[in-house]
C-alpha cells in the first residue's frame, strides 16, 4: 500500500483511508439529511444502510490497524466511528480478539474455514489463510 507523504495536512497511514473518510463523510451527510426532515425517499435510506455497514468494516480495519500515525487522531476517529455506528469503536476489540484470533482456525473459531462446505461451489469457498 502506498504511504501517505509527511507533508499531507491529514496524517493518514495509508493514502486508500481517503476512501473510508469520504465514506464516513457521505453517511454524516445522509443522517443529517434524513434526521432533520430535509429529504426523506427509499433510496437514500438505501444508501444510508449500505454506508453504515461499510462504518462497520472502517471501524473493523480501523481495529485491526490505526488509520492515522498519531495517536490522538486515532483517538477522535474511534469516537466518530463510534457515533457513526451506535456501537464503540472499543468494545469490539475484546470480543474479536476472543472470539475468532483467540482460536483461530479451531473447532471453538466459529468463522473457521472449515465451517464453510467448498462443495457448495466457487462463492462458498474460504479464501482465508
Amino acid at each position: 500500500m502506498e504511504h501517505v507523504p509527511r507533508r499531507d495536512r491529514v496524517p493518514l497511514r495509508y493514502a486508500a483511508d481517503r476512501r473510508s473518510l469520504f465514506v464516513l463523510g457521505a453517511l454524516t451527510v445522509l443522517f443529517i439529511v434524513e434526521w432533520s426532515g430535509v429529504a426523506r425517499h427509499p433510496g437514500l435510506l438505501a444508501a444510508t444502510c449500505v454506508l453504515a455497514f461499510v462504518a462497520c468494516v472502517v471501524k473493523h480495519n480501523h481495529v485491526h490497524c490505526s488509520t492515522f500515525t498519531r495517536r490522538r487522531w486515532n483517538a477522535v476517529f474511534g469516537v466518530l466511528l463510534s457515533l457513526l455506528t451506535g456501537h464503540p469503536t472499543t468494545a469490539i476489540i475484546t470480543a474479536h480478539t476472543v472470539r475468532h484470533h483467540g482460536h483461530n482456525q479451531s473447532t471453538l473459531d466459529w468463522v473457521r474455514c472449515s465451517v464453510d462446505d467448498a462443495t457448495r461451489g466457487p462463492t462458498s469457498r474460504c479464501f482465508a489463510s
